[in-house]
């Protein structure tokens, strides 16, 4: 069909095909222009009548002008064949254009916009389109939008023997029925299903799936067979919008619930109708190109009244939507947090929070989920985004572009990707500040490898701060396949890959005889998980193991790189801080090594798997000759990411592997020396004596003054509390304390009450309008009295620049007096039960603990979540080692096994073994997961048990 002619159009190029026919590209040789002409195929050709009634109806839609419609031209007839002349128009379908997890809500609403004006302008003039889908829907380079096919794009049934018969293909299909023409799968209302006439109300239903689809990236009744889709089309069973778009706008998700409606009288009227209700949401988020100024046409708009109507509904939009953030989105942001999609949370808390900025509970879940953060990349002008770190199907969250100042994000292990234009795409977790990121530009990264900043590090427990400079590490453990290439290149053979003596039990070994150790389960050369010299079939890709130490470092030799030191290993692997969820997705089966990269253990830098699959050996050693080997292997507690350990250089267990590195500038010496525990060894660490004790309770006596309370604000919007904000005088200087007071409305005064010290977030934000919330309120739900003092600093009573360990000996002795002060305070007041009054530490609050219960002895129980002995040392004046041992309180330790911040074995038990309080008297939980509890519901039940059970029921 190429090159020929019809009638004055010449085709010259293939456009598609459709049900109908095929479409071409051809000249208009009387106009000179460009247009589409769709050329009716054989098969159809030969029944002219639904052939004669498919021309009248392109007939009506040819009357139609507007510029969201493709204009048919003409319709014609020349050598035997029916076509029709259309405006062609340059753009791509809608369909094309819809990503898996759909398309920005501005976005959907420009396209819905457009598209409403198209079809009502349709409908006004008694045009009925009956198959409108993305694919009918035409969207130029400028964003303009085009519906085509009024009147077309519908299957011309063959002729069946039966007249009932039905068939229907693969969806979204064309369904056909003899003699009758209905539409596609998916996109039909339940009446063209049921073969009844199709109206404007079909239409309506058409455009509820298309913009479900635009929201959710898949059809409402989306299914694997095109009958069971058909089905839930009928029965209505699509899951609410909002369900898997949560940041749906709620009078959007309303206009879309009603254009699926099931009957055709509970959906609009028309299209018409629909774009008075779309005209102020499109209006507010700047929907509808150049050109396209009216949803309905001027006469039908001024009939009704539409600059009242629009202001009208435009006041009842944003009602809907205030409404929306007060009631609905706290509640839709928990559950999607209990769901790990962080992402998600984030959008609808962000979005309430721009809808009701003043409301309590919508401040207060935008303050527990959020921390305030500077994003910085080298260089700037990167995009940033973010999703969940466990949930690959979270979806991305674009933050912004770098420098970002000042802004909230999510308080959780995060995955960030950073893009800018001519550098590789950075793929990293980070779970605390500071947030920096370092680019690389594009085609100079070392072959698998990843580039870990310069910066300073500091192991746990050693106060030595090291400068390490730029350095590269590789992404993954060696492979076996790499380790191969060692051993084909005769490295058991060649000295020079071997520069350390071999010692084994305090005797140097020659080169010969050490080979003679480092052989496979068949006597060749090789690890000894290897049989015949080389790696079992299928697992060139999995890490190598049963390596010793000694090949490790000869084979980084041979590939001219280097063991990492463990100062290197920890900075790389991420695995200090509070956040642990990288073992939820480590290999800790204890079914054997996976393939490197592929559990989505990812690192702060972009490596791979350092928690997990194998253990990597270190370049340092440590007492007895033994060398480190960190970030346990996938026949280890998952705790074993974070712990150390050292193993003789000689030992080849199956779980011993390695990763190398490479620094360009010399390794210092002290980085390479020995290293001994990196903990604090609280077993030889004695509390100071009972003389030096009072001593320092000395520095916590003030003298009597009065409180001089004031009540600053009260707020009771919240319908599980009223706030009040109350400050009375400092026990020191001139200064006033606030106080925090949530009192329960879901019980009756006098209250139980719970001082709460909160988390190094208190610490990190510069105000209590922020006020951090989480894993605290549930307190105030089961009917305590919350009370939450603003500790010197935190919040707006930080300090100004970070000091040395003087300073946080003041700190901590002031932070003292406020605990005190309050509890001074709360026995004022007759709303309080002064005799079940509780502590409540969380993190750095578990923490210090020790120090606040040994000078409070009014607290009635205590209860700790995340607490234990800190790594980093303290001034003896304020280091709970030595006031622990003079707790007599109730005391409950709840902790996470695999808690990196606060370890098991070297921080929690030692404070749980130290405190002075009477066994029967204390008790240790330790749940799955980590510092931050990936579910906390347990720890919370476990903690209102233990008040419940010293303080008694709450009235």
């Amino acid at each position: 069909m190429i090159g020929r002619t019809l009638s004055h159009y010449v085709l010259e190029d293939r456009l598609g095909q459709g049900g109908m026919g095929v479409v071409y590209l051809a000249r208009d040789t009387m106009l000179g222009r460009a247009v589409a002409i769709k050329v009716i195929s054989g098969r159809q050709a030969g029944d002219r009548e639904p052939i004669a009634r498919l021309l009248r109806e392109a007939r009506a839609a040819s009357r139609l002008n507007h510029p969201n419609v493709v204009t048919v031209y003409e319709i014609g007839h020349a050598d035997g064949l029916d076509f029709i002349a259309m405006e062609h128009v340059d753009g791509r379908p809608l369909s094309a254009l819809i990503p898996p997890g759909g398309l920005p809500i501005p976005r959907v609403v420009a396209f819905a916009g457009q598209i409403v004006k198209g079809v009502a302008a349709a409908h006004a003039a008694g045009v009925v389109h009956r198959d409108l889908k993305p694919a009918n829907v035409i969207v130029t380079p400028d964003e303009r939008v085009k519906v085509l096919d009024f009147g077309l794009a519908r299957e011309i049934a063959p002729v069946e023997p039966d007249a009932s018969a039905r068939t229907v293909t693969a969806g979204p299909a064309t369904m056909t029925v003899a003699g009758t023409l209905l539409g596609t799968v998916g996109y039909m209302a339940p009446e063209q299903i049921e073969g009844r006439r199709a109206d404007a109300r079909s239409d309506v239903f058409a455009i509820g799936v298309i913009l479900y689809e635009m929201l959710a990236g898949r059809r409402p009744f989306a299914a694997d067979s095109p009958w069971v889709e058909l089905g839930g089309a009928m029965a209505g069973r699509a899951p609410a919008v909002q369900e898997l778009r949560p940041d749906t706008p709620p009078e959007l998700a309303r206009i879309v619930a009603r254009c699926l409606a099931t009957r055709p009288e509970q959906r609009y009227a028309s299209a018409c109708e629909l774009g008075l209700d779309l005209a102020p949401l499109a209006a507010r988020d700047g929907a509808g190109a150049a050109g396209s100024r009216a949803a309905v046409p001027v006469a039908l708009l001024a009939a009704v009244g539409i600059g009242a109507l629009a202001i009208i509904g435009w006041l009842l939009v944003r009602e809907a939507q205030a409404r929306w953030a007060r009631e609905t989105a706290p509640g839709q942001v928990e559950r999607l947090l209990q769901q790990d999609r962080t992402g998600q949370a984030y959008l609808v808390a962000r979005r309430a929070l721009a809808l009701a900025p003043r409301d309590s509970r919508v401040l207060q879940t935008w303050n527990d989920l959020t921390l305030g953060a500077t994003v910085t990349s080298s260089p700037s002008g990167a995009t940033v985004q973010f999703r969940n770190y466990r949930t690959a199907d979270d979806r991305w969250v674009t933050l912004g572009v770098t420098p970002l100042r000042d802004v909230r994000v999510p308080i959780a292990l995060l995955r960030w990707r950073l893009t800018r234009p001519g550098f590789d795409t950075l793929e990293v977790d980070q779970g605390q500040e500071p947030l920096e990121f370092r680019l690389v530009s594009a085609g100079t990264a070392r072959p698998g490898m990843v580039l870990v900043p310069r910066g300073e590090f500091e192991l746990e427990g050693t106060q030595q701060p090291l400068g390490l400079p730029d350095y590269w590490l590789d992404r993954t453990e060696v492979t076996n396949r790499q380790y191969q290439a060692f051993v084909a290149a005769g490295g058991y053979r060649d000295p020079r890959y071997w520069q350390v003596p071999f010692v084994a039990n305090g005797r140097t070994l020659s080169f010969a005889e050490a080979m003679k150790r480092f052989r496979d389960t068949t006597g060749r050369p090789g690890p000894a998980t290897w049989e015949y010299g080389g790696y079992p079939e299928g697992k060139g890709e999995d890490p190598v193991g049963g390596v010793s130490w000694y090949e490790a470092a000869a084979y980084a030799r041979f590939a001219h790189k280097a063991l990492p030191t463990v100062y290197h290993w920890y900075r790389a692997a991420g695995v200090n801080g509070i956040f642990s969820e990288i073992v939820e997705v480590s290999n800790f089966s204890g079914k054997g090594p996976v393939r490197v990269g592929s559990s989505g253990a990812l690192g702060p830098f972009g490596t791979w798997d350092m928690a997990g699959n194998v253990k990597e050996w270190c370049w340092n050693g440590t007492d007895g000759g033994r060398r480190f080997i960190l970030g346990g292997g996938w026949d280890e507690a998952s705790y074993m990411c974070h712990d150390e350990d050292a193993q003789p250089p000689f030992e080849r267990r199956p779980t011993f592997g390695f990763r190398c590195m490479q620094q360009d500038a010399p390794l210092a010496a002290n980085m390479t020396a020995d290293v001994h525990s990196l903990y604090r060894d609280f077993s030889q660490i004695r509390p100071v004596s009972d003389d030096v004790y009072r001593a320092y309770l000395r520095l916590y006596d003030y003298d009597p003054s009065p409180l001089d309370p004031k009540v600053e604000s009260v707020d009771d919007a919240n319908p599980a509390w009223r706030k009040e904000r109350v400050t009375v005088r400092a026990a020191y200087g001139d200064e006033r304390l606030p106080i925090y007071l949530l009192l329960p409305k879901s019980a009756r005064p006098p209250y139980q009450t719970v001082v709460f010290f909160p988390g190094s977030n208190a610490v990190m934000s510069r105000s209590s309008r922020n006020l951090s919330l989480g894993l605290a309120d549930y307190h105030v739900r089961a009917g305590r009295a919350l009370v939450y003092p603003v500790y010197q600093g935190t919040y707006e009573r930080g300090l100004a620049r970070a000091g040395g360990m003087n300073q946080l000996r003041d700190v901590m002795i002031q932070r003292g007096k406020d605990v005190r002060r309050t509890v001074e305070y709360l026995m004022t007041r007759r709303d309080i039960d002064s005799t079940r009054i509780a502590y409540y530490g969380l993190s750095l609050g578990g923490q210090l603990a020790p120090l606040f219960l040994a000078l409070e002895p009014r607290f009635r129980a205590a209860a700790l979540f995340s607490g234990g002995f800190a790594t980093w040392k303290l001034p003896p004046e304020c280091d709970p080692v030595n006031f622990a041992p003079r707790v007599t309180t109730p005391v409950l330790m709840v902790n996470g096994r695999e808690d990196f911040d606060l370890p098991y074995a070297t921080s929690q038990v030692p404070m749980f073994r130290a405190f002075g309080t009477r066994e029967p008297d204390k008790q240790h939980v330790v749940l799955p997961g980590g510092h931050i509890p990936a579910h906390p519901e347990q720890a919370i039940r476990v903690v209102l048990d233990w008040l419940d059970q010293r303080m008694g029921a709450v009235r």
